[in-house]
């Protein structure tokens, strides 16, 4: 008896009802221009695709009936294919533009190009692109248009390409070859004036005898949170708070070799190339991170922005920074630092748990429009001890995990303990401690001396530099 025989089996016929999707035939029409099809298929803001289309293409393309700014959505499979259908008819050098475009455009969709655009979106006529309901690609056509088609009268606007910029930022974030992070004063707004502008260039030329003033162009922008209207003063005329500030510094500091043939012969050339600084402030958290290929000058890099555009709202001495360097507790010999380095208030560290990390970067397959993109993932393992075990966090890492060496590992986090000595007003103690790439900071100390030990202790092992 099969189970459709059974008198207890229960049918579940497709509802008459239920209508399959009309597809759009997007390959079909266009079988040259798969980017541009998956963009079309993802845009939620119609309007901003017909704007490039007229702006593209010779005779331009007539808008369906507009929908409500209110209800964002993806145009009708119906709709979609009338469209394919017009753009078939163009000439190949013009569908190929398009398809340019649309291949610059879906590339700044993914997670760190999407962070990047965010970032760049300012203002009150902008805010709405930062509503849920919007997609990535909206937003980078819309720094796109905004940058190669301005309006009538307008200045091409240079943030799409700094929105690339930003992206290859946002993947090298917690990259030590790439970026150094560095903990500042919060709440400080950043004096960017013509004339910060001007001394920070020139602090930056001391370190590249061969540049002038001249060879250096800085580009300063802010994301603001335009989500609440509380953020801002009203009566002042103050709009809202700034949550990042990016200043990027762009000069001919690099070389670039390449061959060249010159009368039959292969010669090596070597030409200036272009490299960049680039700061990103984040004046709710103090958090500075400062992007160079030049490892060995990152942290007067920091100073220069410190005194140049942060000291100027305040008093100098009250502004220290902070860089935290975590690689030392991949080493199992960080055992022996922290029984020699102890300072004479602390009677004991011990390390609670370590949360490592293997970045990868695998390819892999958008699943909204099927474009291969490179995905960089991380995996993370929490190596931690039981209270009743006497076993150091290495010995776990072998024995437990079978891993005998951290150093391919990303360290994200650690817990520490520190064993407080006793004191004539208070009895001896422990104090959590927990330090978070790329520089954070907390404890559960219930005084502001032991938030000093803690400190001095940090520097003391080297983990903690402060000027």
């Amino acid at each position: 008896m099969t189970n459709s025989d059974h008198p207890n089996h229960l049918a579940s016929p497709m509802p008459a009802s239920v209508k399959k999707r009309a597809p759009d035939r997007g390959p079909d029409h266009l079988p040259d221009m798969e980017q541009f099809v998956a963009l079309v298929r993802k845009i939620r803001r119609p309007a901003l695709l017909f704007q490039l289309l007229n702006a593209m293409t010779p005779h331009g393309v007539a808008e369906p009936k507009p929908r409500p700014a209110t209800r964002p959505a993806v145009m009708p499979p119906a709709e979609r294919e009338a469209l394919f259908r017009s753009v078939a008819v163009y000439e190949a050098t013009t569908r190929q533009s398009l398809e340019r475009a649309a291949d610059l455009i879906l590339a700044l969709s993914d997670e760190f190009g999407s962070l990047a655009v965010q970032s760049l979106l300012e203002g009150p006529e902008e805010a709405e692109l930062l509503a849920a309901g919007i997609d990535p690609a909206s937003r980078a056509l819309y720094l796109y248009l905004r940058q190669f088609f301005p309006a009538e009268g307008a200045k091409a606007d240079a943030r799409f390409l700094r929105a690339d910029q930003v992206q290859a930022m946002n993947r090298t974030w917690k990259s030590e070859h790439y970026s150094s992070h560095f903990e500042g004063p919060k709440g400080v707004d950043p004096c960017v004036t013509d004339t910060a502008l001007e001394t920070l260039r020139d602090r930056i030329v001391a370190f590249y005898p061969q540049l002038t003033a001249d060879d250096i162009t800085i580009e300063h922008y802010t994301r603001h949170d335009f989500g609440h209207a509380d953020r801002g003063d009203p009566e002042s005329g103050e709009g809202p708070k700034a949550l990042l500030h990016t200043v990027t510094a762009f000069f001919n500091g690099g070389q670039a070799v390449f061959k060249q043939v010159q009368q039959g012969d292969v010669i090596d050339r070597v030409e200036p190339a272009a490299i960049s600084i680039c700061y990103s402030w984040e004046p709710a958290t103090g958090l500075l991170g400062v992007f160079s290929e030049d490892r060995e000058f990152r942290q007067a890099f920091a100073t220069a922005f410190r005194d140049e555009l942060l000291a100027r709202a305040g008093a100098i001495e009250d502004m220290p920074m902070r860089e935290f360097q975590l690689g030392g507790f991949l080493d199992a010999q960080m055992i022996d630092r922290l029984q020699d380095g102890r300072i004479s208030s602390v009677e004991q560290i011990a390390i609670q748990s370590l949360k490592v990390a293997m970045l990868e970067e695998q390819p892999d397959v958008d699943r909204r429009n099927g474009r291969p993109i490179i995905r960089q993932i991380a995996s993370p393992l929490t190596i931690g001890r039981d209270r009743h075990d006497p076993r150091e966090v290495y010995q776990l890492a072998r024995d437990v995990h079978g891993i005998r060496n951290l150093s391919a590992y990303c360290l994200q986090k650690l817990r520490l303990t520190m064993f407080m000595a006793a004191q004539p007003h208070r009895p001896a103690h422990r104090v959590s401690v927990e330090l978070t790439a790329p520089n954070g900071l907390s404890d559960r100390s219930k005084t502001a001396e032991d938030r000093r030990r803690i400190l001095a202790q940090l520097s003391h092992l080297g983990v903690m530099r402060e000027w």
